[in-house]
């Protein structure tokens, strides 16, 4: 990131405003250390304060009438906004009480169609016999909602001995597993069937209250045709907002595009500076882009204007704006730090090392070609059955350099779906066997422990040489050296190997100590201890990978005791689709853990600005 200063003609402000603005690529700052007189600052005049005012009034507007509008495939418009920028402003209220009014319309449709929704179930249910012509008959009927079959004998009897027999019941089971009775009988029983029905707490299924004085089967027609029409109103209305939208939300979306650039640049303003006879703009744009905006800026005629690099001060290290770049392999492993605050400038990208690492755990921890090729394959369909760029495209892109990894090592491990790969195909483990060599897995998991966290602590301090924090600097030497000289010491000790050489690590850990508390207070020893339990934690590598394997293990042992060929298939299937599952969650998120904590700890700084240039 380069910090720049522009000087210019005062009357060249706007055109070179303008540029920035077109090439998006420098985010323009106020350096008050870098002026002599603050009160340099630009003063917005009242014509731009007028225009402020005008364009933001105009801005809510059209975000109102937006919010009123669906959401449509918008074309682009080759309508100069400023052209009919008058025009529209005038003609916006129109167009807001247009939609706002038609959404009103629609909302209420739908919140009455909702009200009748809870009939729909019952009408569906009965819609076979809704259409019989019972009013010939001088029929009418009750219909009711039971919660159990068994008390539907109980009321068949009340119902027989009032109409003496002469009735037709209907039921059906609904979606929530209730009984939809209907009960049709000679108009003259209603009365007395609905007051036994409520003399024995039976309660009637309820129809809204204009419906009373309408026969049940009147009702149930009734309510069919408001459902209908209401949902063929709903249609037609939003067909009408759509194409309101398809014809006028281009024209408004070009506009409001430029409004928004044209409020950026007047709010860009207010941090330049200018004198009676030029004006100073300064700012933070990529090195890269230098260049750039130096020849666009010749373009426009403008050979008086001076652009001039910079010295990045020390003062300047804590608002270097961030622009985090990742090239096509790295770049999908970002979707497990986006969520991460933005580092500082000094520090490094986090996503880099997700990309190398998360992998490589990954695999080391499921280890097996089988559930490798499986992986590879689910992940290769989301690549290429999803949209480009999307999160499930992203993570299908991660887990298949995942399943890689998890073949490579399968290999190493000699594991195809356990040991299944061993007797058939007659596999051996080229690395080690993790099934027998527990306290070599061990050692490994471990000694993969020391090199992340050192690394860690050398990358704090390379954070360290750029920030010019020496203090910071020889505190992660220190810290580094004395963590290997223990490694070291314990491999050694373990050994039985006393002499000199541990003598002089004891020496050496005693002395950095005493640095470190000298640097860092009584706090330091602490935080060895820290570190050292981050080492410890790598265990996880080894446990959970064991853990998966004897899972597969015993899948491919009761598979072989099944007896029978397809209950032994269905056995083995099932539970290594189990460990499968296992397999994908339990190994992303230790390793991810591995990183967050225990290596990122070490030296990521989250204290970063994002980069805002400005746009248009």
């Amino acid at each position: 990131m380069s910090k720049v200063r522009i000087v210019g003609p005062k009357e060249c402000s706007d055109n070179v405003l303008n540029v920035i603005q077109q090439l998006e690529c420098m985010q323009i700052e106020r350096f008050e250390e870098e002026i002599e007189s603050p009160e340099k600052r630009y003063h917005v005049t009242e014509k731009e304060i007028t225009e402020k005012v005008y364009l933001e009034e105009f801005k809510q507007k059209i975000n109102e009438l937006f919010s009123y509008l669906p959401e449509v495939e918008v074309r682009k418009s080759y309508i100069n906004p400023v052209n009919v920028l008058d025009f529209l402003k005038n003609l916006v209220d129109k167009h807001k009480e247009y939609s706002r009014t038609i959404n009103e319309e629609i909302n209420n449709l739908k919140q009455n169609l909702s009200s009748l929704e809870k009939h729909r179930s019952f009408l569906t249910a009965f819609e076979d016999i809704a259409t019989k012509d019972y009013r010939l008959l001088s029929s009418d009927a009750v219909g009711l909602i039971l919660k159990d079959k068994k008390y539907l004998e109980n009321l068949n009897l009340i119902v027989e001995e009032i109409t003496d027999n002469a009735y037709e019941v209907f039921s059906r089971i609904l979606d929530d597993k209730s009984i939809a009775v209907i009960y049709v009988f000679d108009e003259r029983f209603a009365e007395p069937v609905r007051k036994k029905l409520s003399m024995e707490n039976v309660k009637e299924y309820q129809f809204p209250e204009e419906l009373e004085s309408k026969s049940f089967f009147q009702k149930l027609s009734y309510i069919s045709d408001k459902i209908k029409n209401m949902e063929n109103e709903i249609l037609r209305k939003e067909d009408e907002l759509h194409n309101f939208a398809v014809r006028w939300l281009p024209v408004y979306q070009s506009v409001l595009n430029w409004i928004n650039a044209r409020l950026n640049l007047i709010s860009a303003k207010n941090i330049i500076y200018e004198t009676k006879y030029c004006f100073v703009i300064f700012g933070w744009l990529p090195s890269k882009d230098l260049e750039k905006l130096k020849n666009a800026i010749a373009d426009y005629c403008l050979e008086e204007i001076d652009i001039k690099e910079l010295e990045i001060t020390q003062a300047d290290l804590n608002r270097i704006p961030v622009m985090l770049h990742n090239s096509t392999y790295f770049k999908p492993f970002s979707l497990f730090t986006r969520f991460l605050p933005l580092p500082s400038y000094t520090s490094f990208d986090p996503t880099i090392f997700i990309g190398i690492f998360l992998p490589v755990f990954f695999g080391m921890i499921l280890g097996d070609m089988g559930y490798g090729i499986i992986i590879l394959i689910i992940s290769l369909a989301m690549i290429f059955l999803s949209k480009p760029d999307t999160t499930v495209s992203d993570a299908g892109k991660v887990f298949s350099v995942c399943a890689v990894y998890t073949i490579i090592f399968g290999f190493l491990y000699g594991e195809f779906f356990g040991s299944f790969g061993r007797h058939i195909f007659g596999l051996e483990p080229i690395l080690v066997d993790r099934e027998e060599e527990i306290l070599t897995t061990a050692y490994l998991a471990v000694s993969i422990g020391v090199f992340h966290v050192l690394l860690g602590l050398v990358l704090n301090g390379i954070s360290s040489i750029r920030s010019k924090n020496l203090k910071s600097f020889i505190t992660s030497l220190a810290m580094t050296i004395l963590i290997a000289a223990s490694v070291v010491l314990l491999v050694v000790l373990f050994k039985w190997e006393k002499g000199l050489l541990s003598m002089s690590l004891i020496w050496i850990i005693v002395g950095l100590t005493f640095v470190l508390v000298i640097l860092g207070g009584l706090i330091a020893p602490l935080e060895i201890l820290k570190s050292m339990g981050n080492i410890i934690s790598y265990v996880r590598i080894m446990a959970i990978g064991l853990a998966s394997v004897m899972l597969a293990h015993v899948a491919n042992m009761l598979s072989g005791k099944a007896g029978n060929i397809f209950l032994g298939i269905f056995i083995a299937v099932l539970l290594h689709l189990l460990n499968l599952l296992l397999g994908v969650f339990s190994p992303t998120i230790h390793s991810l853990r591995l990183n967050y904590v225990e290596f990122f700890s070490k030296f990521l700084e989250s204290e970063g600005k994002g980069f805002k240039p400005l746009k248009k």
